[in-house]
């Protein structure tokens, strides 16, 4: 991977509208690859870097992309090219990990880290949207006993929101969202369309980050 073309591909992603987006499928599909195995190769690393790149940085960037196109988070999931090869389960898990990894951040006071977490979510929100995809997270006890505590912990949350970007929602919504749309019990401040808004939002303001 020639980390100089995924950063201009990263920064395309951001300054792109939804429509250019949609119309340049195939070059989307190659920065989706990448995205995805950079994830990979940093989840793998203790520091959560790999080639210069921390995982917050292509998980910002897969967070606006899926927001955008509902085929974008399909490809990553079932058919991005990764090495090793990857499909819709471990790639879902890959996803879950990580959130595991993170889920003490707001204990401690590394931006980076809570930034990493508040990405985690925000995908993990997208993915459950899809009712096949949903189930793959509603089995995992584990992650639903996390994304409840966060739902119901209101503490240290309010400092991120002021500088988390305009394409994600805070911790409150996604994980509201996430408890929706996998029936669990959860409390109604979460609107259908809430992240088109955002991402309407992120549009009209890019993201300063």
């Amino acid at each position: 991977m020639d980390s100089r073309i995924l950063v201009i591909s990263m920064t395309l992603a951001f300054l792109s509208s939804p429509e250019q987006l949609k119309r340049d499928k195939k070059g989307m599909n190659a920065v989706l690859n990448q995205l995805l195995q950079l994830v990979m190769d940093s989840a793998k690393s203790d520091q959560y870097r790999y080639d210069g790149f921390h995982v917050s940085e292509p998980l910002e960037v897969l967070v606006k992309m899926f927001v955008v196109e509902e085929r974008t988070l399909d490809y990553v999931l079932c058919h991005a090219e990764t090495e090793p090869t990857s499909d819709m389960s471990s790639t879902v898990h890959l996803f879950i990990s990580l959130l595991f990894s993170f889920s003490n951040a707001l204990k401690g006071t590394d931006r980076l880290e809570q930034f990493t977490l508040v990405a985690l979510l925000n995908i993990l929100w997208s993915i459950s949207f899809q009712p096949n995809y949903a189930q793959e997270l509603a089995k995992d006890e584990k992650l639903i006993e996390i994304i409840e505590k966060f739902a119901e912990n209101d503490k240290d949350q309010d400092i991120i929101e002021q500088y988390k970007p305009r394409s994600m929602e805070s911790i409150k919504q996604a994980t509201n969202g996430i408890l929706h749309n996998v029936n669990r019990n959860y409390r109604n401040d979460v609107k259908p369309n809430q992240q088109e808004t955002v991402l309407n939002a992120s549009v009209v303001n890019p993201v300063e980050w």
